[in-house]
Order: structure tokens, then C-alpha cells, then sequence
């Protein structure tokens, strides 16, 4: 890591202070994002090949083609870039596999990934292998989560009893399954308008779970882009729907600032 940073910074590329896999170039006002051996690079048309020639002449690199209307793979996702948007989705594929991994590639779909009202759990623990495959599938639903913000609530609730999970629970990770096998082709429109500014929207539900734990929801957006949303249970138990909320928008500004110190 310190070798590649050394060498992008003789190509005039700065590191963040805040994020350690953000790049940007004062000189030409590119950015760049570095993951592992994955590199995306957001930069005039005109100065792009200039760019990634030199970067070529550092590093051994293969470069995919711009981003177009056509699907791009990046980090296992794939991307396509609009007149009027930038979308993203899940690969198809990956979803068929999870569900036939399960034995529902067969299965009937439903309209939602959860229910509203959760009863009383009485049902037995599950077994071994049982308890193998819903750890298993909770990972992969985790690795969706960023693309597909519908399911968020939904896995971050399965993902509190990965270490004791029961009959039940198995049957709530089926159905966000069921939910995802009807939503496979589920694309994520990325907007801008012309506000630029970070903004975010924060929600709480008090005592959502029987340990008296409240669950805060939010969303941050930049320009009209979302950058991010997530569902977290809180720490500490909120005494009131006021305590609640209070802390569920300390979480969403402290997502705001984050942000807005990587955009300074």
C-alpha cells in the first residue's frame, strides 16, 4: 500500500486525510478510488488516457472501457453510466446463487423482505449445518446491502442472532431470499441536482426489539446523490421516542461531517 501511494504521488495523485483509499489530482481535479487491485478513475474525457498512460508507466494495470450505457463490472458490482443517471445493481447471477444454494431458485416471491409485527420466539435453535448456511447466507446478503437499501433493515436484523439463530429466524432469512428472487433486476439510479450540498434524513423506532433497543435509520445525500444509508441498532436503551430520534440524527450528522471533510 505505502509502495502504490509513493508511486501515484510522483503522478501528482494526493492522498485524503479521511479516507485512505481517495486520491485526487489538484493539477487536473481527478479522482481516483483504490481497493485491493481495483482503481476507478472520474476525470475529463480529455485528460483521462493521459492519466491512466502514466499510471501504466508505474504500474503493470489492465483498463477497462469507460464507463458507458453498456454494464461495467467494478468490485463485483456492475455499472452504467446514463445521459441523465449513473446505475448500479447486483449481478443477476449472484443472486440465482444464493437462492440455488438454498434450494429456492424455484421458490415464489414476496412483496416485502420482512414483516411489520414479530411475535414471541419459541421455536427450537437451529443445527449445525443449519446454522453453517445462515451465516453463510447473512454474508452474502451483507455484501448487497450498499446496492440494495431496501434489504438493509432486514439483514441487519438477521444479523443480530447469527450466533443463535432459530427455526423462525431461518424463516425470515428465507423470505428476505423469496423477496430478492422478485427483485433480482433491481437497479440503483444515482441523480444529482443542482443544490450541491450534503444534506441527510434520519428516522428512529423506538423499542423496536424485545431487548427494549431502539433502531436507527438514515440516509445522506449529496447534490441529490446518495452517498450512503444504513439501519443501526443503538447502543444505549432510549427512555422516550425523543431520546430515540436525538440519537439517530447524532449518527446521521456524524455522517454528514465525515463527508464534508472529504470533501474539504
Amino acid at each position: 500500500q505505502q509502495f502504490f501511494v509513493a508511486k501515484v504521488a510522483e503522478l501528482g495523485w494526493k492522498r485524503s486525510l479521511v479516507d485512505p483509499q481517495f486520491f485526487y489530482h489538484p493539477e487536473t481535479g481527478s479522482l481516483m478510488v483504490a481497493h485491493v487491485d481495483d482503481i476507478l478513475i472520474t476525470a475529463d474525457k480529455e485528460i483521462l488516457d493521459d492519466l491512466c498512460k502514466a499510471m501504466d508507466e508505474k504500474f503493470l494495470l489492465r483498463w477497462e472501457k469507460d464507463m458507458n450505457e453498456n454494464w461495467t463490472k467494478f468490485l463485483g458490482e456492475q455499472w452504467r453510466r446514463l445521459p441523465s443517471a449513473i446505475e448500479v445493481r447486483i449481478p443477476i447471477k449472484y443472486v440465482q446463487e444464493i437462492l440455488e444454494q438454498h434450494g429456492l431458485q424455484k421458490c415464489r416471491s414476496v412483496a416485502t423482505p420482512g414483516e411489520a409485527v414479530h411475535t414471541v420466539d419459541v421455536t427450537p435453535m437451529l443445527d449445525a449445518d443449519q446454522h453453517r448456511r445462515y451465516r453463510s447466507a447473512i454474508g452474502s446478503l451483507m455484501w448487497m446491502v450498499a446496492e440494495r437499501p431496501d434489504i438493509t433493515n432486514a439483514v441487519r436484523e438477521l444479523s443480530r442472532k447469527a450466533s443463535q439463530p432459530t427455526q423462525q429466524d431461518w424463516g425470515c432469512m428465507k423470505r428476505v431470499l423469496r423477496y430478492l428472487a422478485g427483485t433480482q433486476g433491481y437497479v440503483l439510479r444515482l441523480t444529482v441536482d443542482d443544490t450541491m450540498d450534503l444534506r441527510g434524513a434520519a428516522d428512529a423506532a423506538w423499542a423496536a426489539g424485545p431487548d427494549r433497543k431502539s433502531v436507527t435509520g438514515g440516509v445522506v445525500r449529496y447534490g441529490g446523490l446518495l452517498l450512503g444509508s444504513f439501519s443501526k441498532t443503538q447502543v444505549s436503551i432510549a427512555q422516550s421516542t425523543c431520546e430515540a430520534e436525538l440519537v439517530a440524527m447524532n449518527a446521521v450528522a456524524c455522517e454528514l461531517m465525515g463527508l464534508k471533510s472529504l470533501c474539504e
